[in-house]
């Protein structure tokens, strides 16, 4: 038998779904907040807790820290939720 929800680590397959649900939110932050002066590549990072709730969000260059940018994907990515699992918070 399956193990009920809330028992089994969280996929990174799971992660990409909701993340990938979200997907307009972050294109929406890019399309208002990328500048000329906006780095090429930007990085975040999530932390998921075991509740489900994203605990920490990370975003590099370090030099966007603090922008609009930056800020508005830290809004973005800390309102998505997970489903409850065990293994301790999840870092992708």
């Amino acid at each position: 038998p399956e193990p009920a929800a809330g028992t089994k680590k969280l996929t990174r397959e799971e992660i990409a779904a909701i993340v990938g649900g979200h997907a307009r939110l972050l294109t929406d932050c890019a399309k208002e907040h990328i500048t000329e002066d906006t780095p090429p590549q930007l990085t975040a990072s999530i932390e998921i807790a075991s509740d489900g709730n994203v605990a920490r969000v990370g975003i590099m260059p370090v030099e966007l820290q603090g922008t609009p940018l930056a800020n508005c994907f830290r809004r973005a990515l800390s309102g998505m939720r997970f489903r409850a699992h065990l293994g301790g918070d999840v870092r992708d």
